[in-house]
């Protein structure tokens, strides 16, 4: 069964960390607030590169992190997303049967045991509008999914899975002379692919579509123009546990 959620920090040796403003760490922290929350979970770890722990650890909180050289992979940089492969497989390696979920990611109910002896778990399955041209930067060429499964939260017990996801990306993001990478294409190394792997292997993930807000598409959704309102609706819909006063101490002690 789970008992660990993940989350991915690559500040790119740091050169991240100067676009690293008060608003993310006051998301991370309703996310970290909201992990540490789930009576299910036993830990958390944030896996992060060695500028990436200094700045975690700087916030004080109760949380484990483990450091990770990102810079081992070959891989084009501009796939943000990249590294999150690279941690999933590590997971797998240490054994670890996982929940990793977004730094922008609050977890609004508890997850329940059913859901964490799931062989696969995703934030969402989503229809997949991506254009076909997409699937011809992976390595095998499978039919376009009809959904692709969204990559806010991913996790599951069934972890080799996560290992195959990984062995085919890594083919992706080296592709030569690339000039523009596309959110798209960035979608398609991690969401379409895993779609396409799980449906070869006839699996259906469990979805937590009521479990979370994702900052990234509550932004969307509800049209919020502002930091300061997006803030306040994120307050108002978490947990009872956060508390905004402990998220900017926390902020505070970063400087």
């Amino acid at each position: 069964m789970i008992s660990t959620i993940a989350y991915t920090f690559c500040t790119n040796n740091g050169e991240l960390l100067q676009k690293t403003n008060k608003f993310f760490v006051e998301l991370f922290m309703l996310s970290y607030l909201s992990a540490k929350s789930q009576e299910n979970i036993d830990t958390i770890i944030v896996f992060a590169d060695a500028e990436g722990c200094e700045f975690i650890n700087k916030l004080g909180i109760d949380v484990e992190t483990f450091q990770v050289d990102f810079n081992e992979v070959t891989y084009d940089k501009r796939y943000w997303n990249f590294p999150k492969l690279i941690v999933y497989k590590l997971l797998h390696s240490l054994q670890i049967p996982f929940l990793h979920i977004d730094m922008d990611v609050i977890l609004t109910r508890t997850i329940i045991q059913d859901e964490l002896n799931a062989a696969v778990l995703c934030e969402k399955y989503r229809g997949n509008n991506m254009a076909n041209s997409f699937n011809k930067i992976l390595p095998i060429k499978r039919p376009k999914p009809m959904s692709i499964t969204c990559s806010g939260l991913y996790g599951g017990n069934q972890t080799e899975l996560f290992v195959q996801l990984y062995d085919e990306a890594i083919q992706a993001v080296n592709m030569p002379d690339v000039m523009f990478i596309e959110n798209e294409r960035m979608h398609t190394i991690e969401e379409t692919l895993f779609a396409q792997i799980l449906e070869d292997k006839n699996i259906r993930a469990t979805e937590l579509t009521d479990a979370y807000i994702h900052y990234q598409g509550y932004l969307q959704k509800h049209n919020i123009l502002n930091h300061k309102d997006i803030h306040e609706q994120l307050l108002q819909s978490s947990l009872s546990t956060v508390n905004v006063d402990q998220i900017l101490a926390y902020y505070e002690a970063t400087v």
